[in-house]
């Protein structure tokens, strides 16, 4: 696939990786292993629920949090301000986290991730979701996460999309968005042509 309707002239600059879903521990664990914060934002509970076990089998249950939807309003507020708390604005940041999530996690939180993981997604909330990489200027990243990488898992080649996904997205904008990912998104200046090319109806920015 090849994006070619924007040209890279500032920075920040993210990097984009696909990545399979049973490959998720592994690439935490290479990418954790000198510390850091890693989001993991995919599409249902269901999928958060899973992740989030999956994780603390093997990171251990203080490594973990979960944050989505179907917490009552009380309890999510207050998780909310435990994260604000652990990994916003100035916030003395844990060795190691894995905070694991829904759609709530990309919007109005004032988070800081130093590694992004999400299911595949429309183009502008995939972009939100990026919103929370990097977030804040931070001297102290560890060195496997001192640039902005996000792994997007749920790309396939033939559009054989997750079926949570699939049932809240609808196919149209997952493949577009598929389609048009590129592999480097640079930031400010992709996300209004990238967001426009996905939801627009010319063609002319897929090459195949």
């Amino acid at each position: 696939k090849q994006f070619s309707g924007i040209k890279a002239t500032s920075q920040p600059v993210v990097e984009v990786f696909c990545l399979k879903e049973d490959e998720l521990i592994d690439t935490l664990d290479q990418l954790l292993a000198d510390g850091g914060i890693a989001g993991v934002i995919v599409n249902t509970v269901k999928r958060s629920q899973e992740f989030a076990q999956a994780c603390r089998a093997h990171f251990g249950e203080e490594a973990v949090e979960v944050l989505h939807s179907s917490f009552i309003a009380t309890d999510r507020i207050e998780k909310e301000k435990e994260l604000l708390k652990a990994i916003g604005k100035d916030a003395e940041r844990p060795h190691k986290k894995i905070i694991v999530g829904t759609q709530v996690m990309e919007q109005s939180l004032d988070i800081d991730f130093d590694l992004l993981v999400t299911d595949l997604a429309p183009m502008d909330l995939l972009i939100q979701r990026i919103g929370r990489l990097h977030r804040h200027p931070l001297c102290n990243r560890p060195p496997k996460v001192d640039t902005p990488k996000v792994f997007v898992m749920g790309i396939n080649p033939t559009f054989d999309f997750e079926p949570g996904s699939l049932s809240i997205y609808g196919e149209y904008l997952l493949m577009r968005t598929q389609l048009l990912l590129p592999d480097k998104i640079y930031l400010p200046d992709d996300i209004s042509p990238l967001v426009q090319a996905v939801y627009g109806d010319d063609d002319y920015f897929i090459t195949k």
